[in-house]
């Protein structure tokens, strides 16, 4: 690794709450976590980091706790699938509208999903990994 490339790293303001096993995705150039896990449970709430102004803000928190989740952008939409309630594994998903500041729900999975993966190809949700099953588990869910 270049010195160079050392070089040009440096902090940014740190989380208003800390969380671990979250999801975090980029849209429209600013960060956002959603989720996880933090003081021994689940979370519901979720974060917006401006990059300009390096600062988080809390945004409105999601109807459901999960850590575990998937967090990916479609659509200036932000998608929350799947995770763990700290009772439960999660096929519900949500879905947050940076623009009006609300969650709602979106179609829920056809199966229960935390630790997973998710990307986005050509305007559709992949969603591949832990399930109630290791058969399911192998499976690409495509949402």
């Amino acid at each position: 690794m270049s010195s160079h490339f050392l070089k040009d790293h440096h902090w940014c303001a740190t989380l208003l709450y800390n969380r671990g096993f979250h999801g975090m995705v980029a849209l429209n150039g600013k960060l956002y976590v959603a989720g996880g896990s933090g003081g021994g449970r689940q979370l519901a709430s979720a974060e917006c980091f401006d990059p300009a102004a390096n600062v988080w803000e809390f945004v409105a928190s999601m109807h459901e706790k999960r850590s575990s989740l998937c967090l990916v952008a479609l659509n200036d939409r932000i998608f929350a699938i799947g995770g763990y309630s700290g009772s439960n594994f999660l096929s519900s998903m949500e879905v947050y509208n940076p623009s009006t500041g609300l969650w709602g729900y979106g179609a829920p999975l056809n199966i229960q999903r935390s630790e997973a993966c998710a990307c986005v190809i050509k305007g559709k949700i992949y969603v591949i990994g832990e399930a109630t099953s290791m058969t399911e588990a192998r499976k690409i869910l495509v949402v």
